[in-house]
């Protein structure tokens, strides 16, 4: 989060530090962070010499630990949502590649490819696809608080395995009914692979915005309930206090200096008797 913070103000030169470190410690001494532990309120203060900016930067804790949230995903929703993610990002770049070695094996072929030729294996394919992802969730789930030599995540694990050799033997050709196994063309199985991307894209899509319903269902882990503006008046300096300290010690002052005049009177009382007395 600090760093985030740092990057994001470039609070290394406003604070004019030749480290982050030494940035991070002048952050530190300028922020305060404060929970209530009976509420679950988090209260975060900050202080500069600027108003405005000591505003913005209490408000910017909010967006950053909403970041490190979201990037944790700590729970099982969240999971689901950024795997998802990330597999509909791997299955679009899988798609692209597909099509792009689909125009190459037709132009090179001059095979007019159409869905009945490669239609058989794409939802064996797709069916297959939606159960690995499934179970992938599972074993990311269950590596949080158990080990791989657990019973469930070594089942998972088997699960997995064959799951995957079946998708290989699919997309391979090997199937039995394949169709492209049949033709022996590579414009048929370029295309098969095709229509199987777009299907396990779809189908995806549809479990990211089932995970993202589910995530919205569990409600905001961070909510900001007060928003930080500038403040009218100075936190510190106090002058309530340095009004109070200046005529303490105005008076401690004057007592003092009060005190060495009469000492020094008292001394030089002292000394003209001595003088009358030895004279």
């Amino acid at each position: 989060m600090q760093d985030g913070l740092i990057a994001q103000f470039n609070l290394k030169n406003r604070y004019e530090k030749d480290s982050i470190e030494a940035t991070r410690n002048t952050l530190n001494e300028r922020i305060n962070v404060s929970i209530d532990k009976k509420s679950g309120f988090i209260t975060v203060e900050a202080t500069d010499l600027e108003p405005v900016f000591a505003a913005q930067l209490a408000n910017a804790h909010v967006g950053e630990l909403r970041k490190l949230l979201t990037r944790l995903a700590v729970t099982e929703a969240q999971q689901r949502r950024m795997f998802f993610e990330q597999q509909v990002n791997k299955t679009t770049l899988a798609l692209n590649e597909a099509e792009s070695k689909f125009r190459q094996a037709q132009a090179s072929s001059g095979l007019v490819v159409t869905q009945a030729l490669a239609e058989a294996g794409v939802k064996e394919g797709v069916q297959l696809r939606g159960q690995i992802a499934a179970r992938e969730v599972q074993q990311q789930t269950l590596a949080r608080f158990a080990t791989p030599q657990h019973p469930d995540a070594q089942r998972i694990s088997a699960e997995l395995a064959a799951l995957r050799r079946q998708l290989a033997d699919i997309e391979q050709g090997k199937g039995e009914n394949s169709t492209a196994n049949q033709n022996g063309t590579q414009a048929v199985q370029a295309y098969r692979d095709v229509k199987v991307q777009e299907a396990v894209l779809e189908s995806l899509i549809r479990q990211l915005e089932l995970a993202r319903a589910d995530e919205a269902k569990e409600g905001p882990l961070l909510q900001q309930v007060d928003e930080s503006i500038p403040p009218e008046k100075p936190s510190k300096p106090k002058r309530s206090m340095v009004v109070i300290a200046g005529s303490a010690f105005s008076l401690f002052l004057a007592l003092l200096l009060v005190a060495i005049k009469q000492g020094l009177r008292k001394n030089v009382t002292s000394w003209q008797r001595i003088r009358q007395a030895w004279r």
